[in-house]
């Protein structure tokens, strides 16, 4: 159950990025069309679709390429720097408006609690805060005025810091409790077992195999009825899974067979 829940975690995570990757898609194509209807900027526009196709690839390969599967994380965090460098490109277009500057720091900051470590939140501001300070420098856009804005930026990675700490520490003290959980499930002097609503075995501890015959890898994953007569359900499990289906609790007395001698 303690690998069930980093599974867990991973499948949460993996569903977030792919509803970050459609999500950012489909916010930039719109803002490039308003872009081009209020301000007839079509660079914006042509920019913007590019990075949504980018991001939309990246969605849609990320359910059929092993590749994409196996580095969608860190495919993720470049696609937020690329979101964020068109952020930049789009605020050098409107003359580094404060109506547009403001958007880019929020969004630099938010993102940046993304990243799984204070390093790498820190080097994600401190590329795209580097990146607006050059092109405001090379455009001569740039303001005194901008100093204190900069330097709450870069105070962010700081804040995204203890958010992630806390964060960590979370997921240490479940994967403590888990640990200790699993420790004392072992341990029993009698056979336990975890089965999914479909009658799936999910965990066995070592005596409920040591009482049947099987090894943990000849049950997990498989259905309960292999360990019934004839390799059929027995019928009072039948019907316990039936009310579970239907949304009832109970209780149920069933037979199950040891592993045949070779």
């Amino acid at each position: 159950m303690y690998t069930d829940f980093k599974q867990s975690l991973l499948g949460l995570e993996l569903k977030n990025l792919r509803i970050l990757n459609v999500t950012a898609a489909l916010l930039i194509s719109i803002l490039g069309f308003i872009f081009q209807i209020a301000y007839h900027d079509g660079d914006v526009l042509v920019t913007g679709l590019a990075v949504s196709i980018i991001l939309t690839a990246n969605y849609f390969f990320s359910f059929y390429s092993a590749f994409y599967k196996k580095h969608f994380l860190n495919i993720s965090y470049a696609s937020i720097f690329l979101i964020h460098f068109w952020v930049v490109f789009v605020a050098y277009m409107r003359q580094f408006d404060v109506a547009f500057l403001l958007p880019v720091a929020l969004s630099t900051f938010i993102f940046s609690l993304v990243f799984d470590s204070f390093y790498k939140s820190l080097f994600f501001i401190f590329v795209i805060t580097s990146a607006l300070l050059i092109m405001m420098w090379l455009s001569h856009h740039w303001e005194m005025d901008y100093t204190i804005a900069v330097i709450t930026l870069y105070s962010g990675a700081f804040v995204s810091n203890i958010i992630l700490r806390r964060k960590k520490e979370y997921h240490r003290e479940i994967d403590k409790r888990e640990k200790q959980y699993a420790a004392l499930v072992e341990s029993m002097n009698d056979g336990l077992i975890y089965i999914s609503t479909t009658g799936e075995l999910k965990f066995v501890n070592e005596e409920f195999c040591r009482i049947t015959g099987y090894t943990q890898d000849e049950l997990l994953g498989k259905k309960l009825f292999v360990l019934g007569k004839n390799g059929q359900m027995d019928e009072n499990a039948k019907n316990f899974f039936e009310m579970l289906e239907r949304g009832e609790s109970g209780r149920c007395e069933c037979t199950l067979v040891t592993k045949p001698d070779p």
